[in-house]
């Protein structure tokens, strides 16, 4: 008899992978791996030239550490995945931590027999206050996937996965804490970069596009966000997020008419 697609088999339960791409990670590296140290048959860290405590967190932790020049976000997920050995990968960045909640729901998963993909919900910590509105919550991932099959896109930021079709997705309770940014400073360096990022591909579009989202894109992208997406319900932090976002959107626009010039001129 042909066994199902994606579940478990008369030849055991699958194991699980856990694997992270790092750099200058050692801020939570720890937790993370005491987290789910237990849980993974083995961790992979692929690590993209780490100058701080990473790779002796991530070595006296037992996990395999290797380095790799930096790929892309996707290209370099994928290069990790190819080193998994386990039928199941568990997919975390380096600054996400499972809750107690999330861990028990995945202990449980893995003793009934591992089936299809898993969704968890994020929970944004910024500057130390989880964030529940904003946009940015509920702001549900599948971060635990059968290997086979499965890959990140190529995309230079924001990756997305690319699961294999039909196949069933169950969401998990408890969340997986996302302490994204620790100041207003970090929120907004790592929002220009990704802002120059987007700019390549959003340069394609016709100039009088990118003169006019330059001007009408940022206030509507902080009204969004604070107004909208109920932003002031997050208080301070609320008000930043859609204030660094908003300017994060101008940055892309004002660096994507800059390289359609280049190319123009």
């Amino acid at each position: 008899m042909e066994s199902e697609p994606y579940s478990t088999t008369d030849r055991g339960k699958p194991g699980i992978s856990g694997v992270l791409i790092t750099y200058q990670a050692e801020k939570y590296l720890a937790s993370i791996l005491e987290a789910i140290g237990p849980l993974c048959e083995e961790i992979i860290i692929v690590d993209s030239g780490s100058t701080d405590r990473t790779e002796a967190i991530a070595r006296s932790a037992g996990a395999r550490f290797v380095r790799e020049p930096w790929r892309g976000y996707g290209p370099q997920k994928n290069f990790a995945n190819s080193l998994a050995t386990q039928p199941y990968i568990l997919s975390l960045d380096a600054d996400e931590l499972p809750d107690a909640t999330l861990l028990r729901a995945l202990h449980q998963a893995k003793q009934e027999g591992l089936r299809g993909a898993y969704r968890f919900c994020r929970l944004p910590i910024w500057c130390g206050r989880p964030v529940r509105h904003s946009g940015w919550y509920p702001d549900y991932k599948v971060r635990l996937f059968p290997s086979a099959g499965t890959q990140w896109s190529d995309d230079p930021v924001h990756e997305k996965l690319l699961l294999p079709p039909h196949i069933p997705i169950t969401n998990l309770p408890g969340h997986l804490l996302h302490y994204s940014y620790t100041s207003k400073a970090s929120h907004l360096e790592k929002t220009l970069h990704y802002a120059r990022l987007q700019a390549i591909g959003l340069s394609q579009k016709s100039p009088w596009v990118l003169h006019l989202g330059r001007w009408l894109k940022p206030p509507f992208t902080f009204i969004r966000h604070f107004i909208l997406w109920k932003g002031f319900l997050d208080g301070l932090a609320g008000y930043h997020i859609a204030r660094i976002t908003a300017l994060g959107v101008r940055e892309r626009y004002t660096q994507a008419l800059r390289l359609k010039n280049q190319r123009l001129g």
